[in-house]
């Protein structure tokens, strides 16, 4: 009851905030049986074309840039933003992420994958989805961003990851999260050619 108590007597500055407010508090219950999906969630996200893999780098496990990165930009007719930012997706293919928003990345991905996910399987499990991955979808291929490239959270207009290029310098790289309508599935693909 404190709960329902809180949300009937904030003062909210918008129905997104509500939304929000209420989307947050039923997901920290961390409990399948309790659910509620907000129409904000459902028909937009928001997406940046930053996809992320774990990989085994001697007897460490790190977090790297997707080694095709200039094909999910590709398929989505993002080459350009990202050049015009000044960035070279080539180059940053497969770079090692020494931060994210500031964190160590598996901090960041523990929070994500964390209550704000929404979701409640195990949690391995969740952290697992943050990355991209290849599936099968109606007979042909599909490249997965991982949920670390899209959220339903309008709250930051970009994310900041700080990875380690070639060289050993590290550099900071600042991704828009752009708005797609929720119904688009943006990174399919219709053979394995054009993985």
């Amino acid at each position: 009851m404190v709960i329902v108590k809180r949300i009937s007597t904030a003062d909210y500055r918008s129905d997104y905030d509500f939304q929000k407010d209420l989307t947050d508090t039923i997901r920290s219950l961390n409990d399948g049986h309790y659910g509620w999906t907000s129409c904000y969630a459902n028909t937009f996200a928001a997406v940046h074309y930053l996809p992320i893999v774990s990989l085994v780098d001697g007897d460490d496990t790190s977090i790297f840039l997707a080694p095709n990165l200039p094909i999910y930009a590709g398929r989505n007719n993002l080459t350009e933003t990202y050049t015009s930012a000044g960035y070279d997706l080539a180059r940053l293919a497969g770079v090692r992420v020494t931060a994210i928003e500031g964190q160590s990345p598996w901090d960041y991905l523990d929070k994500i994958a964390g209550v704000e996910s929404g979701t409640y399987q195990d949690p391995e499990q969740r952290l697992n989805n943050q990355f991209a991955s290849y599936t099968v979808l109606s007979g042909g291929f599909a490249l997965q961003p991982g949920q670390f490239s899209q959220t339903t959270s309008f709250n930051n207009d970009t994310i900041t990851m700080t990875v380690q290029m070639s060289d050993g310098t590290e550099v900071d790289v600042v991704s828009p999260w752009l708005g797609r309508y929720g119904g688009e599935e943006p990174w399919s693909f219709a053979s394995g050619e054009e993985l």
